[in-house]
């Protein structure tokens, strides 16, 4: 995985289910700016927050991540 597949994977799955970043980011419990971070491949997620974006999504390893 790089930051720019991760970055563009995140922006396409949180987009087409219709999710704005700050409501995510209040789902997963981040702070405000973290998603955009992730988003344009300014900051690498840790584990952790890989789970929380995943489980809040509910999507795939997959569509997350990229193949």
């Amino acid at each position: 995985m790089t930051l720019t597949t991760f970055g563009d994977q995140l922006q396409k799955v949180r987009t087409e289910m219709d999710i704005t970043q700050k409501h995510l980011e209040h789902v997963c419990g981040f702070g405000p700016g973290t998603l955009s971070h992730y988003e344009n491949y300014r900051r690498e997620p840790s584990v952790t927050a890989l789970r929380k974006i995943r489980r809040a999504l509910g999507c795939s390893w997959e569509d997350l991540l990229g193949k």
